[in-house]
């Protein structure tokens, strides 16, 4: 090839035979070449469509990767949304809200409720999301573009064979598209006339020497080059960047009505059954509860149960009132290996009776750094004499001020070998943490009652996503009166304020007396001074009808999206009637919906109840309660055997908002 400086030569004369490839041929090329030059164009718009809005202040892109917006949105669509500035929102708009695992959801508000908040659904969808808040809108959608979305689509959803697919038909497409804008295939090019022949002897011929059509003064050979690189990359440089910046938005729910495997692919930061043990079930020392669903590792417990013949008379020892989980499927730190993905162990140290109770099973299966939580652990703290402290240790948390301890008779349990009515004190313990993996458990002694026997408890670690406000609180004193039904009747300590609506609370704790009404199982524990339900609290209320020393460490738990209701029942009235071995107690509605099936519940909430009982004898198991929602508005509380009335607190605590 000659050097492009030599413009204005004349070509050497054509020695050899002439070259077929003029006239049609090259019209052919440079047609097929517009082609695929427009095609690359119309990527190009979408592109630049697409990505425009994110360098506008107030506005923003999302690309669709799921179908449940069909037919309106569609997978690989992006929508294109104003920035949400307070401004009113109404039904039928479609909003891209943040669902807190940082990942946007975009649907359509279906309802305005008179709170303030909304409840959104996906098109194809059955059923709604749930109610957001004002405060999680990011964005209304105004425009959407159809088709632009799907590679950073396809990169979500992980279809890299369609990617790869896509970025062979734009390779096509650049090869092709070079030759409508490059002058050599274009027929009336001006040192061309249209059927011209040129000899292929290499000093002529079309593709081998650029010496010709350089030669015409009005191209130049080194511009030409880099004009031609700039139009063929530009589509590439565009859709690259669309595929970089724009998110993706998550629109794939299903019904939530299901508590299976599946409900991890729909984002689910929190799921909850409680499984109800009937009478004649669990007979002896051990006992294997089958789960609805395979276990996800990050789970706690909270379980509550007692022996007894379902009658008024036939106390029972704490060695056969009091149960714990011994094993799980994954052998998580000192529990056993239950040999199910779906079972959990539980054990007792005696036999006398049916242990019969509620196991309420919380696991996480996705966002657990944001609205859900991580299991950092199980401990069993055991006691071989008379100790009032023992500890034992996690592989540890990130966070100490995210973490809650969940064990004994309002957590994963608790074993003890006393058989003596008199020596349940034995199975009470306050559970706190501290350092970076240290589990305490601190028992007290009194009342007549022995704690000198071998006793465990297995306590979950649990550490709290960053949306969650986790607090902890001592409560101590010795403030009481017959039916907790004044401010007077508990002890409290102050907390930071939270909304009641969005905060629920367990407690663990010791007294300095062993009965009925005077132990910890006839402690009480709420929000606030222990009798009004402001909508707002900044203290933990714990209270008794007696006036023992009692000690409690309560974990507040906020989140904005949870909701919790409190009822009070009456001592002898609606709380606990003395003959009386169960009950129910009327709640706020599901938030989303729930499947029951015989002794089975399956959603996103649960039930604690803490109650009070009259009486300072040993006739246990009379005070130990539990309780599971039965109905969507109806929690049925359960003892196993009847006498001694009593107050209680219930709290109703729904995750129905907490959809991802």
């Amino acid at each position: 090839m000659r050097d492009i400086a030599q413009t204005n030569e004349a070509a050497p004369a054509a020695t050899g035979p002439a070259c077929s490839r003029a006239g049609a041929g090259r019209q052919t090329r440079f047609f097929v070449g517009l082609v695929g030059l427009a095609g690359l164009m119309f990527c190009a718009s979408l592109g630049l469509f697409a990505v425009g809005p994110v360098v506008l202040p107030a506005w923003r892109s999302v690309a669709i990767t799921s179908g449940s917006m069909d037919p309106a949105i569609e997978v690989g669509d992006v929508v294109i949304t104003r920035d949400y500035n307070g401004e009113p929102l109404g039904k039928g708009m479609i909003v891209t809200y943040d669902a807190g695992s940082g990942h946007p959801v975009t649907h359509r508000i279906t309802e305005v409720n008179g709170d303030g908040t909304f409840v959104t659904k996906g098109d194809a969808n059955a059923a709604s999301d749930g109610r957001i808040h004002a405060d999680q809108v990011l964005g209304v959608a105004r425009f959407v573009v159809p088709y632009a979305g799907f590679p950073p689509a396809w990169i979500a959803n992980g279809q890299i064979v369609h990617l790869m697919a896509f970025i062979v038909v734009l390779g096509v497409g650049l090869f092709f598209g070079r030759y409508a804008i490059d002058p050599r295939h274009d027929p009336w090019s001006p040192d061309m006339s249209p059927g011209e022949e040129r000899p292929c002897d290499g000093t002529g011929g079309l593709g081998t020497d650029t010496a010709v059509w350089f030669a015409d003064p009005r191209f130049d050979g080194k511009g030409r080059v880099i004009s031609r690189r700039l139009l063929l990359g530009a589509p590439v440089v565009l859709l690259a960047v669309a595929a970089a910046l724009l998110p993706t938005s998550n629109a794939a729910f299903t019904n939530p009505t299901s508590n299976d495997a599946n409900a991890v692919a729909t984002r689910t930061p929190i799921r909850v059954t409680t499984y109800q043990i009937p009478d004649g079930a669990f007979t002896g020392t051990s006992y294997s509860l089958s789960l609805a669903q395979d276990l996800t590792a990050d789970y706690f417990v909270i379980l509550r149960g007692a022996a007894g013949n379902n009658t008024g008379s036939g106390s029972v020892g704490p060695d056969a009132n009091y149960a714990r989980v011994t094993a799980d499927p994954f052998g998580t730190g000192p529990l056993g290996t239950s040999g199910s993905p779906n079972v959990l162990a539980l054990g007792r140290a005696g036999s006398t009776n049916n242990w019969q109770g509620q196991v309420t099973v919380l696991e996480s299966p996705d966002n657990r750094r944001t609205a859900g939580f991580s299991l950092a652990g199980i401990a069993e703290v055991s006691f071989t004499d008379a100790s009032t402290n023992a500890w034992s240790t996690v592989a540890g948390w990130a966070d100490l001020g995210q973490v809650g301890l969940y064990g004994g008779s309002y957590g994963g349990g608790v074993t003890t070998v006393a058989t003596s009515t008199a020596d349940h004190i034995a199975a009470w313990g306050r559970i706190f943490p501290s350092v970076s993996n240290r589990v305490n458990v601190e028992r007290g002694a009194g009342g007549g009652g022995s704690i000198g026997f071998a006793t465990t408890f297995t306590v979950y670690a649990v550490e709290w996503g960053t949306e969650w406000n986790i607090q902890r609180a001592t409560v101590s004193g010795t403030s009481g009166g017959n039916g907790v039904s004044s401010p007077g009747d508990y002890d409290t300590v102050g907390i930071s304020s939270v909304v009641r609506d969005n905060t629920f609370v367990i407690a663990s704790g010791t007294s300095t007396d062993n009965g009925l009404g005077d132990g910890f199982e006839g402690a009480i524990w709420t929000l606030g001074n222990g009798v009004f339900k402001g909508a707002n609290a900044n203290t933990v209320a714990l209270g008794s009808e007696y006036t023992d020393l009692r000690e409690a460490e309560v974990y507040v738990h906020t989140h904005s999206r949870i909701h919790v209701d409190y009822q009070f029942g009456t001592d002898g009235g609606s709380g606990i009637p003395s003959g009386a071995l169960a009950g129910t107690a009327t709640v706020a509605a599901a938030l989303a919906p729930e499947e029951r099936s015989g002794n089975t519940t399956a959603g996103y909430r649960f039930a604690i109840v803490s109650n009070t009982s009259n009486g300072t004898g040993n006739a246990y198991p009379r005070p130990l309660v539990w309780a599971r929602h039965t109905a969507n508005s109806t929690i049925t509380w359960t003892r196993s055997r009847s006498g001694q009335p009593g107050a209680y607190w219930m709290q109703s605590i729904d995750f129905g908002d907490l959809w991802q």
